[in-house]
């Protein structure tokens, strides 16, 4: 009986870690700043 529960408590901990680690990141608006900063300065290279 011990083996199970064993078990039981592998895949519950091995759900949490999945579900923990699945989170994608979100851009901070800096990131947004910094992309649009530099299509301008090629838009404005390239004009």
């Amino acid at each position: 009986m011990m083996p199970m529960v064993a078990d039981v408590l592998a895949l519950r901990q091995a759900a949490l870690l999945m579900a923990s680690t699945s989170r994608l990141p979100i851009p901070e608006p800096e990131a947004y700043a910094m992309l649009l900063d530099g299509l301008g300065l090629l838009g404005f290279v390239f004009l």
